[in-house]
């Protein structure tokens, strides 16, 4: 009997709206980010990795960060563990940021980037947006990180029929 509303806008809005308890919580988060919010996290859904995506044709090889050097890269704005990934190369390649993981890859597909780094899950649009010839090249398993769902933190209960939830799903499922 419970009615959930997916509210969708940009990262950094929908961020803003759960620390101010304008939402009730955020659908796929980092347990970092959903301690910094404030909300309280349930089981993760998955876990989810910072991935390199760039054209089939490519000229080039990224069989790590570093290669990403002297490139143009869309970069999701405000995900943490991408963030992290790319600290050690930020001085050395052109960030162009982005609000929305579609951008991000359309932005490869059009040849305007030369990669972008997202997660593995946004491999997602290639399929759904027809983005022929993009593809993931490399996932950084070194800085993967559990992903799940964060509830403000004033609903504990809600936390607990989540989790309810998802163990009645099982874990093969929600995979």
């Amino acid at each position: 009997g419970i009615k959930v509303e997916v509210d969708l806008d940009e990262w950094t809005a929908t961020i803003q709206k759960a620390a101010n308890k304008n939402t009730d919580g955020l659908l796929g988060a980092v347990p970092g980010l959903i301690d910094s919010t404030g909300l309280i996290p349930t089981k993760a859904l998955t876990r989810v990795a910072p991935t390199v995506y760039v054209r089939g044709n490519a000229p080039f090889e990224i069989n790590s960060g570093k290669d990403l050097q002297g490139k143009k890269v869309a970069v999701l704005k405000s995900v943490y563990i991408v963030d992290q990934f790319l600290k050690p190369f930020r001085d050395n390649l052109e960030s162009v940021e982005t609000l929305d993981a579609l951008e991000m890859m359309k932005m490869v597909f059009e040849g305007k980037v030369d990669a972008a780094v997202g997660l593995n899950l946004h491999s997602y649009f290639i399929d759904q947006y027809l983005l022929f010839g993009v593809k993931p090249v490399f996932f950084s398993h070194e800085h993967q990180r559990p992903f799940g769902v964060g509830i403000r933190s004033d609903w504990p209960e809600f936390v607990s029929i989540v989790n309810k939830g998802l163990d009645a799903i099982g874990e093969n499922r929600l995979q």
